[in-house]
């Protein structure tokens, strides 16, 4: 029988054609920009074509951008412990090569395959745009992964990354922030990211802690609170500030620009006396192990 586990990630920036083709696949995305056909079209090549004039400078600013190779390495550590089981471990990416439906085309329609998102906590507009395109291979054995923010292994990660880096300071647990109109829908992320929250925090024994959202969209109402006013506040109060991406599993753009250059510049200019951020433990061996349970439970099931 032949087996497959793909994950899928948002997809990388790494020159300028790719930044332009990467914004034009988002922004055609009907889970991201929920407009009619022609005018979705039309936004998104304006977006596409003037974004990057602007943007492109701060992708310069971090080098190369490690998204991909972290999760080639996560696959091919998967990939070992899933061997014995019969199963090749593939990548993809929504909006950047290789593309998750490509991936899937590619694969055997006799095949199981299990798709495994690297979002923790389900949203409409990243989990939710895995199952939209799903949606054109009915019909195939593919389990899809919806979310494993609860799980006591992801938990388990997240604390063990915490306590390597954390002196007693002040802990802001971040997200990536959705539009507001999503939430009032009954997306379940904000909830879901503030229980990962809780639950890591009480398995560090912590009580006192902060959570906030980063890189609204400079267009409409984004849930809040932000990053940069969390931060603020906690460097007003506090002194010193331990920053947590607990909504992602691999460093990229955000995590190095936004919380690395701006958002450590802006506690240096608030005059903080430790600002720290944990580095998303990618390489941990419980996120493998995590996905390699995951997997064996859905095949099984």
């Amino acid at each position: 029988m032949l087996r497959y586990v793909v994950i899928v990630n948002s997809g990388a920036v790494e020159d300028y054609k790719s930044y332009i083709l990467f914004l034009y696949r988002m922004f055609t995305d009907p889970k991201i920009l929920d407009l009619p056909l022609p005018v979705r079209y039309l936004v998104a090549t304006i977006i596409s074509i003037i974004r990057p004039i602007f943007g492109y400078s701060k992708y310069r600013m971090i080098g190369k951008n490690p998204l991909i190779d972290t999760m080639k390495l996560q696959s091919e550590r998967l990939g070992k412990l899933l061997e014995d089981k019969g199963f090749r471990v593939l990548y993809s990416n929504l909006y950047s090569q290789p593309l998750f439906e490509d991936v899937i085309k590619e694969i055997p329609s006799s095949a199981t395959i299990v798709v495994i998102p690297q979002f923790p906590q389900y949203s409409s507009v990243t989990t939710g745009s895995i199952e939209y395109r799903l949606n054109k291979f009915k019909g195939r054995r593919i389990k899809l992964i919806k979310s494993y923010y609860k799980e006591e292994l992801f938990v388990r990660m997240w604390k063990e990354a915490i306590w390597n880096v954390w002196d007693g300071e002040h802990i802001v647990f971040v997200a990536h922030s959705i539009p507001q109109r999503l939430q009032d829908a009954g997306d379940p992320y904000v909830e879901e990211f503030m229980e990962s929250a809780r639950l890591i925090s009480e398995a560090l024994g912590v009580s006192d802690y902060s959570y906030a959202f980063s890189s609204p969209f400079p267009l409409g109402r984004w849930v809040g609170p932000f990053v940069q006013d969390v931060v603020s506040s906690a460097i007003d109060r506090y002194g010193r500030v331990l920053v947590v991406p607990i909504s992602f599993v691999n460093e990229h753009f955000e995590t190095i620009y936004d919380f690395d250059i701006v958002l450590r510049n802006l506690a240096i200019k608030r005059g903080v006396k430790v600002y720290k951020r944990v580095k998303v433990p990618y390489d941990s061996p419980y996120l493998i192990e995590l996905y390699k349970k995951l997997v064996l439970e859905v095949v099984d099931a």
